[in-house]
């Protein structure tokens, strides 16, 4: 079950799109991270993304 906001309450979300189609979605109410948390761990993921397409290129030359 999702958690229940108060009213009035902001909801943070941040979204990074990775690819057309992709995105990576951080809810705080849900992960309960703080906002510079989530945007830590957003670069994170994109940086492994990154390093992952580009091994992936290397591969296919």
């Amino acid at each position: 079950m999702l958690n229940r906001r108060e009213i009035g309450e902001p909801l943070t979300v941040i979204e990074i799109p990775v690819d057309p189609g992709i995105s990576i979605e951080f809810r705080q109410e849900i992960c309960g991270l703080t906002q510079p948390q989530m945007i830590k761990l957003a670069q994170a993921f994109l940086e492994v993304i990154k390093s992952e397409k580009d091994k992936a290129a290397q591969e296919e030359q």
